[in-house]
């Protein structure tokens, strides 16, 4: 059986100081873009909040920060 896609949506998250969040039950990301001072670090938000949909937040958060590094860094090499 399909997984349903992951959405990403673009909102403020200033007031809860957050860069990005992850909905694992509706498999939605929210990204606060314009609190992101470069593209890579949008680039980063973005891969670590979707390892966390995409794990079911099975990993760590050290391993999502390690892994969502890493993809960033391939994905603008």
């Amino acid at each position: 059986m399909a997984r349903r896609p992951i959405k990403i949506r673009d909102a403020n998250l200033k007031r809860q100081k957050l860069l990005g969040l992850a909905d694992i039950s509706t498999r939605e990301i929210t990204v606060d873009i314009n609190a992101h001072q470069t593209e890579r670090e949008l680039l980063d938000t973005i891969c670590h909040e979707v390892l966390h949909v995409a794990s079911d937040d099975l990993l760590s958060e050290q391993a999502v920060d390690s892994i969502a590094h890493d993809l960033r860094t391939l994905l603008c090499s």
